[in-house]
């Protein structure tokens, strides 16, 4: 959480998160202050806030979503004889 209108949540590119360069290419954006981002894709997930400044003073985030764990595979025990 973070305070309103204090901050942002922006998704960007590999490139524009190294640079912050708030004026690349928006893949997301959040600003509720609550917000919820679902990460369904594997691999990396770049984001940082947009207010002037504050990516160039650390408030960035990067995110590398793993695949799933596959399901176990349970077999059946032999019945008695």
């Amino acid at each position: 959480m973070y305070q309103q209108g204090a901050h942002t949540v922006i998704q960007v590119g590999k490139d524009d998160f190294i640079s912050c360069n708030l004026q690349g290419n928006q893949l997301g954006a959040w600003t509720s202050g609550n917000d919820v981002v679902h990460l369904d894709k594997p691999g990396k997930v770049w984001f940082f806030c947009s207010v002037a400044g504050h990516c160039d003073n650390g408030m960035k985030l990067v995110v590398d979503v793993q695949d799933a764990a596959p399901s176990p595979v349970v077999s059946p025990a032999p019945a008695p004889q």
